[in-house]
């Protein structure tokens, strides 16, 4: 039975219906340990949310085992995360406690999963969002170490050729040009494409790829321009339950916001894709939802810097 994708499931009617949060119940018996009323495809879990420094994992239904976000590691073998559900999905041993938190994806419109074997020869890759990719995650599971997760994104360089250049998932690197990993071309409706470098393509190693797209009143991938000591306020088209913010024009951390955890008109619980930190606690008032997307109340480099320039991904 073929798996719904964007380019077969409908249109979702609200971000409900293909993005979820919840936190750990607490028993690796009581399955599955994170709820989200749908079939998870793409799981994103932070161990020791609030007590302490945690690893980020990521595990999607397509691909066995896990890999992390906030290192350069490959990925676990292991069976430890598990998707036999309709309803949500598991960890083994004491990893689906309540210190943890997921965020959860249904494959649709505005995102895609996909296991690669890499050829080491630049080409196309097929995808099934239906519409044109704005983000790309790309990650080589099989090296111990030194092998990034590279990051596509049609922000980059202030939106001027953006796919000739790259972020670093796991760091808070600044953006790099680089034509071996998206080989300068801009992906289209119907596929991606890779250079020849091994961190994206090398010849028989195991690839996992995320791909994101903005659907109108579900979800947002988009960029801004620092304002610096000006309050400015992105307009997204829906109220916004999740954000994650990137400075791509010089060093900065992937900041993540969701209401779940904490995050209002007033302040917000923060945390980092990139660090293993706890996150922050809550009196945090950088970045502050609206009904109708965010304000960036500050004028701190981190997300509001004066001419710097920041990717985002928001999701309703």
């Amino acid at each position: 039975i073929a798996a719904e994708t964007g380019k077969t499931s409908k249109v979702p009617e609200n971000g409900t219906d293909v993005f979820g949060m919840d936190h750990g119940n607490g028993s690796s018996t009581n399955f599955p340990n994170f709820d989200s009323t749908f079939p998870v495809d793409l799981a994103l879990v932070k161990l020791n949310q609030t007590t302490g420094t945690g690893a980020w994992y990521l595990s999607t239904r397509i691909s066995e085992g896990s890999v992390r976000t906030d290192t350069d590691g490959q990925a676990s073998s292991s069976s430890w995360a598990q998707f036999d559900s309709n309803v949500g999905w598991a960890l083994s041993d004491s990893y689906g406690a309540s210190s943890s938190f997921s965020h959860m994806w249904k494959r649709y419109a505005g995102l895609d999963c996909l296991h690669h074997t890499g050829t080491g020869s630049a080409g196309t890759i097929s995808h099934s969002l239906g519409q044109t990719p704005e983000m790309i995650w790309i990650k080589r599971r099989d090296f111990w170490q030194g092998q990034n997760w590279v990051v596509g994104h049609k922000g980059l360089n202030g939106g001027t050729n953006p796919w000739n250049y790259y972020l670093v998932l796991n760091g808070n690197n600044a953006e790099g040009a680089q034509s071996a990993y998206f080989n300068d071309t801009a992906p289209t409706s119907s596929v991606f494409t890779v250079g020849t470098a091994g961190g994206v393509n090398a010849s028989g190693s195991p690839f996992t790829i995320i791909l994101f797209s903005s659907v109108e009143g579900i979800s947002k991938v988009s960029s801004y321009t620092g304002s610096g000591g000006t309050n400015q306020t992105i307009n997204v088209g829906f109220d916004p339950r999740f954000l994650c913010i990137k400075r791509a024009s010089g060093t900065g951390n992937w900041r993540v916001f969701d209401t779940t955890r904490g995050w209002d008109g007033t302040n917000a619980h923060i945390l980092e894709f990139d660090t293993s930190d706890a996150e922050t606690d809550g009196t945090q008032t950088w970045v502050l939802k609206t009904s109708t997307g965010f304000t960036l109340n500050t004028y701190i480099d981190a997300v509001n810097g004066s001419g710097s320039e920041y990717i985002y991904y928001c999701h309703a």
